[in-house]
């Protein structure tokens, strides 16, 4: 009688963990057009609006930061990409920043 109240417990265990992961899970963005939003807003406004950006920007130090605020716009999109298409599926840019799917 243990065992079966021991692997009922687990059952449970491993469905509310299944449910825990879906609920987390992230919402699909449009990486191309959350990249335009983002570069067609001042540098300004995105760390105003993007507190854990914002805080990522500050471990960069002083000259990176300077480097990034001086290219923020929507031409720098194919050099920037990757780096912010990173920040982006790490969570580091709020969803109304971004674009849905």
């Amino acid at each position: 009688f243990p065992a079966k109240v021991s692997q009922v417990r687990v059952k449970a265990s491993r469905l509310l963990s299944l449910r825990l992961c879906v609920a987390r899970r992230m919402p699909e963005y449009d990486i191309p057009a959350s990249l335009d939003k983002l570069l067609s807003t001042s540098w300004d406004q995105v760390l105003a609006e993007n507190p854990k950006f914002k805080a990522a920007t500050e471990n960069w130090g002083t000259q990176t930061a300077a480097n990034y605020k001086s290219v923020w716009k929507p031409e720098s999109k194919p050099s920037l990409s990757s780096h912010l298409t990173g920040y982006i599926n790490d969570g580091k840019f709020e969803a109304a920043s971004l674009v849905l799917k």
